[in-house]
């Protein structure tokens, strides 16, 4: 018999609230305890743990996602995901379902696989990383939301940072093989993505263990704005606009005192050396 441990995050896009989420998993049959996302998550985990947690239940969007897959990996217990935020990439390749009692449908037929994750600097991600241009539009973003809401925050970003973005020189070490890289933008994906298909949001698989490294060069605006474009109609021809590359281990040093990288969409400082790594089916999650 599972015992549920449920995260929300009631700041997530599309909101979740205890009493919603109550409802939901009481519907499926499931019993639970309930605690909002804070900075004394790691604590909290860990006591629902040691009280008999079987099953950590991320009910929010990408970031809950990653905050409780790292803590879930740490502690041998299953994640489950109710999905409740603006895109929810993960609960989408995972499919869970799209709404939140099809979610806690899911979770109480309990098909539990093992499924990749990915580490930088040894932080799990379950998604992907990157540095360059995507960082830079996030912060961008970040700031422009004092002023305007998220979404034409998102498109004036977008105009700004490809004005100002300009190419890292990154020295990077790819399943031993140790080169020199100039780019713009860096994406490091947990397993490969769709990207030959213009998309990069969603993945083939989550158990073919490897990193999908996709690099742009360019950082001039015409460019940037054409692959942009082209990405946005599912026209983008990945294997033209980007080097791509496949690896179990991935390290890359830049010629910063600090960098600004994004992991499953959250951004922050990190040290200029990146050591990612692929961990095989190191979580156990309940899919569909």
């Amino acid at each position: 018999m599972h015992k549920y441990f449920v995260v929300y995050n009631p700041k997530s896009g599309s909101g979740s609230d205890k009493a919603a989420l109550q409802a939901v998993m009481t519907g499926a049959g499931l019993e639970a305890s309930y605690q909002g996302i804070g900075p004394n998550l790691e604590r909290d985990v860990a006591r629902a743990v040691k009280e008999g947690a079987t099953v950590l239940v991320a009910a929010g969007g990408d970031g809950t996602v990653s905050a409780l897959s790292g803590l879930a990996v740490k502690h041998d217990v299953t994640l489950g995901v109710l999905p409740a935020g603006t895109l929810n990439h993960f609960a989408k390749d995972i499919a869970v379902g799209d709404t939140l009692e099809a979610a806690a449908a899911t979770l109480a037929r309990g098909n539990v696989q093992k499924l990749d994750v990915a580490e930088v600097n040894s932080q799990v991600f379950v998604n992907n990383s990157s540095i360059g241009l995507y960082p830079s539009l996030v912060r961008e973003r970040e700031r422009l939301q004092k002023y305007i809401t998220k979404w034409p925050a998102m498109v004036v970003a977008f105009l700004i940072v490809l004005t100002q973005i300009r190419r890292h020189r990154i020295m990077a070490t790819i399943d031993g093989d140790k080169q020199l890289i100039k780019a713009s933008f860096m994406f490091i994906g947990n397993n490969r993505y769709k990207i030959e298909q213009g998309d990069f949001s969603t993945r083939h698989s989550l158990q073919e263990g490897v990193l999908s490294v996709y690099v742009l060069k360019t950082a001039k605006f015409r460019k940037l704005l054409r692959v942009a474009w082209n990405g946005l109609r599912g026209q983008l021809a990945a294997e033209t606009a980007f080097d791509i590359y496949e690896a179990r281990e991935v390290t890359l040093q830049l010629r910063y005192k600090r960098v600004f990288i994004a992991f499953d969409g959250e951004v922050r400082r990190e040290q200029p050396k990146l050591r990612y790594i692929l961990r095989p089916a190191a979580m156990k999650v309940v899919v569909k």
